[in-house]
C-alpha cells in the first residue's frame, strides 16, 4: 500500500473499515453521484479530501471550468450539509 498512510496505518490498523466508494463525475451537475450515494456522504462523511482536476491546459475551456470551478463548488455545498463535517482539505 502507499507509504503515504503508513502512519495512519501504524495508529489505526483498521482504518481501511471506514472508507467507501462512490462512483461520481466532478463534471457533471452534483458531481455526478446517485441521491442515495449523495444522502450516504452527507449522513456520514466527517473529512472532505477534494482533489479532482484537470491539469491539462490542451483541455478545452468548457471542460476545464466543469471540472476544476462546477466541481469544487458542488463539494462545497455539499460540504456545507454533512454535520459531522470537521474539515475539508482542498490543496
Amino acid at each position: 500500500m502507499f507509504q503515504l498512510f503508513d502512519l495512519l496505518r501504524k495508529e489505526n490498523p483498521n482504518f481501511t473499515e471506514k472508507l467507501h466508494a462512490v462512483s461520481g463525475d466532478g463534471s457533471l451537475p452534483g458531481l455526478g453521484l446517485s441521491s442515495e450515494d449523495r444522502q450516504f456522504l452527507v449522513d456520514n462523511v466527517s473529512v472532505v479530501f477534494h482533489v479532482a482536476a484537470t491539469v491539462r491546459f490542451d483541455d478545452p475551456l468548457d471542460r476545464a471550468i466543469l471540472l476544476n470551478v462546477r466541481g469544487t463548488r458542488d463539494i462545497a455545498l455539499m460540504a456545507r450539509e454533512m454535520p459531522n463535517l470537521a474539515v475539508g482539505v482542498h490543496p
